[in-house]
């Protein structure tokens, strides 16, 4: 989750009317120079989303640091308001609970809301050889009064792009601290 949040800032960077707003009558879209992102956690209360805020400005501990204590806040004793306002895009991630796509449903005033399913190890065909590829099955929902159908394939395109070079970067920075520690 925590390269998740990570890629689709850098994601949102490049599309904009991504992390943005409609104004209250729906007439003038409100474009934020900030990246607080939603983050959808199951509670006994039903799904709270707390909100990770300057998503961009944090590290990967940080966030995963964050992330654990508003997932724990939500599920044991409940989140403030304040604690779930201002975002600029959601995450909601079923991968704990298993299935493989879903629609996930915009959280606003967002316009857009990132689904996470299960990840999960498959063969794929690479270069005429099947190979082991981990495979996270995205769903995108975003609001067509902002964002078009094209936009929003080239969002999960780039995302795609951002999430592959994440996952080789961190197997890298893995395997070099596993060096390191021998």
């Amino acid at each position: 989750l925590i390269l998740v949040l990570k890629a689709v800032v850098e994601v949102l960077k490049l599309y904009p009317s991504f992390n943005s707003s409609l104004s209250n009558d729906g007439k003038s879209l409100i474009q934020k120079n900030y990246y607080n992102i939603g983050v959808a956690v199951d509670s006994p209360s039903g799904l709270l989303v707390p909100v990770i805020k300057d998503v961009d400005k944090k590290s990967i501990i940080e966030l995963a640091k964050e992330i654990a204590a508003v997932a724990k806040q939500a599920r044991e004793k409940g989140l403030s308001a304040n604690q779930m306002k201002n975002s600029t895009f959601t995450i909601s991630s079923l991968g704990g609970i298993g299935g493989t796509y879903f629609t996930p449903i915009i959280n606003a005033p967002d316009v857009a809301i990132l689904g996470l399913s299960r990840s999960e190890l498959q063969p794929k065909y690479i270069d005429n050889k099947l190979k082991p590829r981990l495979m996270l099955p995205l769903s995108l929902s975003y609001d067509h009064r902002v964002i078009d159908g094209a936009d929003g394939a080239r969002f999960m395109v780039e995302l795609s792009k951002q999430l592959a070079a994440f996952h080789v970067k961190f197997k890298l920075t893995e395997r070099v601290a596993g060096e390191i520690n021998e």
